[in-house]
């Protein structure tokens, strides 16, 4: 008995959809990322962007149909080209205290 390959459908149910992001570029829709179940996340071109669009990560997330699952690390389960564009600790501690001030406070976990 081989291994099978999870189907983007399969791929799709592993997800909570509350937590799917639509990505953009210059207005034009790239993609959806989502986060699964064990904090990685899952990643899917657009079907407009697959014909006319780039890759946004050559190594990572090729230009082709179908799901892309993050590695776990080096990036929380984010694939870099996302955590690349995330604050970073100094930011966040001046976001925090921002908020602090609205009267939201945070925990020490983020999303």
């Amino acid at each position: 008995m081989g291994i099978r390959k999870k189907s983007v459908r399969e791929e799709r149910e592993m997800v909570d959809p509350v937590k799917v992001a639509e990505v953009y570029y210059n207005d034009l829709p790239v993609g959806r990322i989502a986060l699964a179940p064990d904090r990685r996340s899952v990643f899917e071109y657009d079907r407009k962007w697959l014909e006319n669009g780039f890759s946004i990560s050559p190594v990572f997330l090729p230009l082709r149909t179908g799901a892309f699952t993050s590695r776990a690390e080096p990036f929380d389960g984010l694939f870099g080209v996302f955590a690349d564009s995330l604050p970073d600790g100094w930011s966040n501690l001046l976001i925090d205290r921002w908020l602090m001030t609205q009267g939201i406070i945070f925990g020490t976990n983020r999303c």
